[in-house]
């Protein structure tokens, strides 16, 4: 379906939606069956869908019995494109899934499991070499336990021929040993005889290396997929087994629109029916320990990796029903970040690197193994080692390209912000929480944009927030490779505002930093809330001190309680209340200079330059003052305590009025009803 569902994207928003129905935490906390906690894999596949084909909406949903199936299609009409996994409990909450330091959860309830010792023995797959034989070494020499390796590398005796040869010149001696014998051999059969030499010299120093340690250790030639070969294998162990760690996997990475079912079976038989032969093969009622070597492909899912990713978010989830049937045991499915040298050639690395992505060196990997294993990490069911972000670009923008979506004002409406912000006893929306409502918008349906600077700023009429406007409408059209523009209008189709929005950083006209501004510091109230200048109520009232008036104009400042907007109306660099304070003192500021009061009207442009505090204390400087009536046009600037600029209004357009003194007049009084 990929190839139709791109075409149709060209049209407008097409997309390649998934819904389960497990429990609305996507099988981890509840399905303890292997049946069905296997398909928890699906949820990768979309991931990894919506890298390789950037312009569908790609969408996993996963809805508890009894969710309203409408649900679904306001997953479809989402305007966020960076969310690809929600659920919906039992009780309606959505969530989504992210990786957290905080380690609380339904299944972390359990007493610690003590770490590994001398009386244990553990099961490596994949263990004879690699990463994994790195990580099994480094545990027999921190615990001391016993060691079982289980691997596909048959061991043998190595040909007097090529002993000492160094790893890089076996196929040139192979090749000379065959020519000799009159048995001249195919460049792919000498490489696949050196493979297997090499192989087994690995085996064998990992061996070497964990018997010098002390450890007893066994390596036993098994073919994991096979579960009744397995069983066999461990059944003179069965009784002493006490720890499983499941390496074993293998990588053939295709494009989605590829792959073929072998291509698919390959990878995911050695890390699915390996990790089922394991189970098997073990007393689960003697197991301490439980590790899967997962992946972080499994969470965010990879370009060309969809099998790889599958098989890991499966594994994910069969650690999850394994710590639910045997809750006793310290299950970990580790999401490993890339090892260097692992199953990352130099090629891929060098790329890696060049991204921001620094593959773990195997010492340090090894050591945070073994970590895992120790008591304080015993309730990690599942967690991320290692740096990443997916290796995928970001969707090309296409000038011309428009988006709409509808936004429900209710929640703002119910503010108490907005109990506090009335004009002639009514709710009006402020500008800075519609230019905030702007950027939001911007933010979700370009998620790749860092967004840095808004431009014609313009507010047609203002907003009363009463049961005649419950929705606004946006209107979204990318203008140029980094550039956005946004039209808000309401149910009757009538343009409220209207902004620009970009990545760019406009020439600055000022500063980035003010290094003679007064010490920030309380002193005479100001008397504007009090005296009707500012219509504000207790939870808008920013405005503390005047420190400055003279050519600039700089107010003490600081919001009375933490700005709801943010997530709502608003970016990391913006907070739409915060931007509201500085929009006051340049009411006040226009007032000093007309004797009008005023209300904002538009701003040339937004610099955003740093993220605004939140209930903090912060400067608000005002200059550059110029009237054109009944018109005031100035420039406004929010500063941390050391005078850095962290927001600067280039040119906000305040209207003045004569009759705003009376319609302000009117709220004074809802400050503390």
């Amino acid at each position: 379906m990929k190839p139709a569902l791109e075409r149709a994207a060209t049209h407008g928003r097409a997309g390649f939606m998934v819904v389960t129905q497990f429990d609305g935490t996507f099988g981890l906390t509840s399905v303890d069956t292997d049946e069905n906690a296997i398909l928890g894999g699906v949820f990768a596949l979309v991931k990894t869908l919506g890298i390789e084909a950037p312009t569908l909406f790609c969408r996993s949903i996963d809805l508890a019995s009894g969710q309203d199936p409408a649900r679904l299609l306001a997953e479809l009409y989402d305007p966020r494109t960076d969310l690809t996994q929600i659920g919906y409990d039992s009780t309606g909450v959505r969530r989504t899934i992210e990786f957290t330091e905080d380690r609380s959860g339904p299944l972390l309830d359990d007493p610690e499991v003590a770490q590994p010792n001398s009386e244990d023995l553990l099961v490596f797959t994949g263990g004879g070499r690699g990463v994994t034989a790195a990580c099994a070494i480094e545990a027999a020499a921190r615990y001391r336990c016993g060691m079982l390796l289980l691997g596909r590398t048959e061991l043998a005796d190595e040909p007097d021929w090529c002993a000492g040869v160094p790893d890089d010149k076996l196929i040139a001696a192979i090749a000379a040993r065959r020519q000799s014998e009159g048995q001249p051999t195919p460049p792919r059969e000498l490489r696949a005889i050196a493979g297997t030499l090499v192989a087994r010299r690995e085996v064998r120093a990992t061996l070497a290396r964990l018997r010098e340690l002390g450890t007893t250790v066994d390596y036993l030639a098994v073919d994991v997929t096979d579960p009744h070969a397995v069983r066999t294998a461990l059944a003179p162990y069965r009784d002493r087994i006490t720890g499983i760690v499941h390496g074993a996997g293998v990588l053939a990475d295709q494009l989605v629109d590829q792959l073929t079912p072998e291509a698919i079976s390959t990878v995911l038989t050695p890390k699915l029916d390996g990790w089922f032969a394991l189970v098997d093969a073990v007393d689960t009622g003697r197991l301490r320990h439980a590790v899967i070597f997962g992946s972080v492909v499994a969470i965010y899912g990879n370009r060309g990796q969809a099998s790889y990713s599958v098989a890991n978010e499966a594994l994910n989830h069969l650690a999850c029903a394994l710590k639910l049937r045997h809750p006793g045991i310290a299950v970990t499915s580790i999401n490993w970040s890339a090892w260097s040298g692992g199953m990352v050639g130099p090629e891929l690395e060098r790329m890696m690197i060049g991204r921001g992505i620094t593959p773990i060196p195997p010492a340090d990997g090894a050591v945070m193994f073994a970590d895992q294993l120790a008591a304080p990490r015993s309730r990690d069911l599942l967690c991320q080692i290692g740096p990443w972000r997916p290796m995928s670009e970001p969707v090309a923008v296409v000038p011309g390209r428009e988006v709409r979506m509808s936004r429900d004002m209710g929640q703002i409406a119910q503010s108490r912000a907005m109990g506090d912000h009335m004009i002639d006893g009514k709710p009006v929306l402020p500008a800075g929480v519609a230019l905030g409502m702007i950027l939001d918008v911007v933010a979700q349906t370009h998620p790749h944009l860092d967004i840095r600077s808004a431009y014609d700023f313009k507010v047609f009429k203002g907003v009363i927030l009463d049961a005649t406007t419950p929705r606004l409408h946006f209107t979204i059209r990318d203008t140029g490779p980094d550039e956005v523009s946004v039209t808000v209008t309401d149910d009757s189709d009538r343009p409220r505002y209207r902004g620009l929005v970009s990545s760019a950083l406009a020439e600055s006209i000022g500063p980035d930093h003010y290094p003679d501004l007064p010490t920030l510091a309380v002193g005479a109230a100001v008397p504007w809330y009090d005296d009707r200048a500012l219509f504000h109520g207790p939870s808008m009232r920013g405005l503390h001190t005047v420190l400055e008036d003279g050519d600039r104009f700089v107010v003490y400042a600081q919001l009375p309680e933490p700005d709801w907007a943010v997530g709502y109306c608003g970016t990391s660099r913006y907070r739409a209340l915060t931007s509201d304070v500085l929009m006051q003192a340049a009411g006040i500021r226009c007032r000093n200079t007309t004797g009008l009061l005023s209300l904002p009207a538009g701003i040339a442009a937004a610099e955003l330059l740093g993220p605004l505090p939140d209930a903090e204390p912060f400067y608000v400087v005002v200059s550059r003052v110029t009237v054109a009536e009944p018109r005031a046009y100035c420039t406004i600037e929010a500063c941390d305590p050391t005078g850095r600029v962290l927001l600067r209004l280039r040119d906000a357009e305040m209207i003045s009025s004569a009759g705003l003194d009376e319609r302000f007049g009117l709220v004074g009084r809802h400050a503390d009803a």
